[in-house]
């Protein structure tokens, strides 16, 4: 994809995304993909863009029809079925939607048991209860960290990475693999908004070796707004370049949401993943023979577009 135009990278990228579960980034993509005018010179800037168009290694037909398969799976929260039928993948996009699909199941079930707790403690935890952890956590470590150190992760791989890294409470080295996901694929936003999310003071954050690259002024832009900086997100030159860019974007005015875009300032957070879940606990505190229809109601009524983990969706 090096040299293309914006418009064509950010289109491959709402592709790439989707392909691989990443519902939010390709969303993302799309709406600067809308909001970017044709025939503005941002939108047709020719530019160096370390984002791969072209997969590597077509795979072979029966791993992409499983591949298929498995994507249903996904879209439908099955994580745990979706990452059993990938077993064996090969090819990158494979292994990923497999690797994203453990972690979400490990996620899901951590979901479910700290609810299940809260209800049976009546709102209180015990103290020196252990915290409820992600499961599957140690068998993608045992699998991302070689992959890692062997330099045979794209973009997409060290950002799962990062996000069992940053489970394991290793903040620091997960940091260092969402530097790396966006050097590999800028267009990664779930990378960029993680790294704000993980690095909140703004000398580290000026300390990472971040690419130049034209999302940085996005980056920038919601990093600011992250720490609340509106005054300093007005003032920065950098910032001016996403309006300029992207006119109808979301970001254009980032310190003036559109009406009903709700969650503007943390698209990837699951901020109202707490209030469905204070809504199960308060529901199951009030009629407990009514708690597992209640949490399986809360459940069910989010979008199955948008699984409602602790994660910040990808």
């Amino acid at each position: 994809m090096s040299g293309l135009p914006r418009r064509s990278q950010l289109a491959a990228a709402v592709r790439q995304c989707s392909e691989r579960g990443l519902r939010q980034s390709s969303r993302w993509a799309a709406e600067q993909l809308v909001g970017m005018s044709r025939d503005s010179p941002a939108g047709n800037a020719d530019e160096h863009a370390m984002v791969v168009d072209d997969e590597p290694a077509v795979p072979s037909e029966e791993e992409e029809h499983t591949a298929l398969l498995a994507k249903a799976y996904f879209d439908l929260n099955e994580f745990q079925r979706a990452a059993h039928a990938l077993r064996g993948a090969r090819h990158p996009r494979s292994r990923f939607l497999r690797w994203y699909a453990l972690f979400l199941a490990g996620e899901k079930h951590k979901d479910e048991e700290a609810v299940e707790d809260s209800t049976r403690d009546s709102l209180s935890v015990p103290s020196g209860k252990p915290r409820v952890v992600n499961k599957q956590l140690a068998q993608l470590q045992s699998e991302l960290q070689p992959a890692s150190d062997e330099g045979v992760l794209d973009g997409f791989g060290h950002y799962v990475h990062a996000l069992v890294l940053r489970e394991l409470q290793r903040k620091a080295e997960a940091v260092s693999a969402l530097v790396r996901a966006v050097a590999i694929y800028p267009l990664l936003w779930a990378a960029w908004t993680e790294i704000a999310a993980l690095v909140t003071e703004p000398e580290a954050l000026s300390a990472l070796s971040l690419p130049s690259h034209w999302m940085r002024s996005f980056f920038d832009a919601h990093a600011a707004l992250e720490a609340q900086q509106n005054k300093q997100a007005r003032a920065r030159p950098r910032l001016t370049e996403p309006a300029e860019a992207v006119p109808r974007s979301l970001l254009a005015s980032p310190l003036r949401p559109p009406p009903g875009a709700r969650g503007h300032r943390r698209s990837h957070s699951t901020r109202s993943c707490s209030a469905h879940s204070r809504a199960r606990r308060s529901s199951s505190a009030s009629s407990p023979s009514r708690s597992t229809t209640s949490a399986s109601l809360m459940r069910h009524s989010t979008p199955s577009n948008s699984y409602c983990t602790t994660t910040r969706a990808g």
